[in-house]
């Protein structure tokens, strides 16, 4: 149980840069590749969980 908590607070902290940096850099192409890369992540922690 613990694990899976701690799971979703790594995920609420992915969000967290996640939301803030394409807020920040929206037209910026870094930003575009860094939205892809957090997709990415964010399923592979799904699917570990």
């Amino acid at each position: 149980m613990k694990k899976n908590f701690l799971k979703l607070k790594q995920i609420e902290e992915a969000l967290k840069s996640h939301i803030f940096s394409l807020n920040t850099q929206f037209y910026d192409k870094r930003a575009y590749l860094l939205f892809s890369r957090t997709n990415a992540q964010l399923k592979e922690m799904f699917e570990i969980m």
